[in-house]
């Protein structure tokens, strides 16, 4: 299967973006891919933001630690993505953790060049922490994204074809990310790499941010007054410096 045409020709079809399973075959490597997330969803976890009890952290690490023994693709991952369903609250976490992970698993088994393709128009509410410690995959999004894209990215490239909301950039350490329109708090804790905004920000760019570079090819409501005493970042507008 040609993963660009089918994205560029039936993705843009509306079955197939409320759908899209329907353009991938559930092989056995997708279908043990899809058990270990059932038993990875059962953690209820935000592994971010909740301190999480040894015994899941255990559990969890494990689970990888079996994805990583499974002998799957890029073009698994995006199946598996297509696959995937938000069914009760905050499932839009575990989720995009779940993909982030197995994204880091296979770039850490083979050092993929390629594009690793995600297709996320099916979830409501979009996902959150897509892109969650990348350290060196290129990572194309299709459709927007929740909070916190990019978390504690390393290096490599998120290039979202859509929109993200609060804290795109969470503290980003390295890499780049390209998104069209970005929610409030642009670049948050950010310490190094660069974002690109093709179009618009919202309020508080730049919100407690250390170091790194921003780039807004749009408008944006304020920069934060909220910042790193260091100071070491840099934000353009249109090309033009506007701080640092």
């Amino acid at each position: 299967m040609n993963l660009q045409k089918v994205i560029e020709t039936e993705y843009k079809n509306v079955e197939s973006k409320n759908s899209p399973h329907l353009l991938f075959e559930k092989n056995k490597e997708v279908e043990k891919i899809l058990f270990e997330y059932n038993a990875f969803k059962e953690c209820n976890c935000d592994p971010v933001t909740n301190p999480l009890p040894m015994s899941i952290r255990s559990e969890i690490n494990k689970i990888i630690q079996r994805i990583s023994h499974i002998n799957y693709s890029p073009q698994d991952i995006t199946a598996v993505c297509t696959y995937l369903e938000i069914t009760k609250p905050t499932e839009e976490l575990a989720i995009g953790t779940f993909l982030s992970k197995l994204i880091n698993a296979q770039y850490e088994k083979t050092r993929y060049t390629g594009e690793y393709t995600l297709l996320v128009n099916h979830f409501d509410p979009p996902l959150v922490y897509i892109g969650l410690e990348n350290f060196g995959a290129h990572i194309v999004v299709y459709g927007n994204v929740g909070n916190s894209c990019g978390r504690e990215m390393r290096s490599g490239i998120l290039q979202i074809k859509g929109d993200a909301k609060r804290n795109c950039g969470d503290s980003l350490r390295g890499g780049d990310i390209f998104v069209e329109n970005a929610g409030d708090c642009l670049g948050f804790l950010m310490n190094g790499g660069e974002i690109h905004v093709s179009k618009n920000a919202g309020k508080d760019v730049a919100d407690m941010m250390h170091a790194g570079k921003l780039f807004i090819d749009g408008d944006y409501e304020n920069l934060s007054l909220t910042t790193h005493m260091a100071r070491l970042f840099q934000v353009y507008h249109k090309g033009k410096r506007i701080f640092w």
